[in-house]
């Protein structure tokens, strides 16, 4: 997973709050009631855009360099109280196609509730959401060691 960093330009919105988007993925956009909190939410949709653009085959994006993205900014309709901040992105993996066995009624289920997403997009998000809420413990390598010869 390689690391890059987007331009965002943050603009003053509605008091209070900050809008946060980006130069390179124009579906990446959020706001903050804070600059900080602008920068935050910025950051979980430049992920987003990121990953979708995966999923759906698409290219992604090279970040625009910082002096090309000033003066676009300075010359277009982005003026008075408007900042552009670099936001680290990590270019996701590509999709694993996988074969799992599960039973019967839990796929039936899945495909249920799934909707457009479909079976695997709802099992990755299943799986994201069950991952960040918990502790994965990692177990440690145990070296083998070889029996004393007599």
């Amino acid at each position: 997973m390689s690391q890059r960093f987007y331009p965002a330009i943050i603009t003053k919105g509605r008091d209070p709050g900050y809008t946060i988007q980006f130069f390179d993925l124009p579906e990446a956009i959020s706001e903050g009631d804070t600059i900080e909190q602008a920068i935050l939410h910025g950051q979980e949709a430049l992920a987003l855009a990121l990953e979708c653009r995966v999923e759906e085959g698409d290219t992604i994006p090279a970040p625009t360099d910082l002096a090309t993205v000033t003066t676009k900014v300075h010359e277009g309709k982005h003026k008075g109280g408007t900042f552009i901040q670099l936001v680290p992105g990590h270019e996701p993996e590509p999709v694993v196609r996988l074969n799992v066995t599960l039973p019967g009624d839990l796929v039936k289920r899945i495909d249920a509730v799934a909707g457009e997403r479909g079976r695997s997009g709802w099992l990755a998000h299943a799986a994201k959401s069950a991952l960040s809420q918990s502790v994965i413990p990692v177990k440690k390598a145990v070296p083998h060691r070889k029996a004393a010869s007599k």
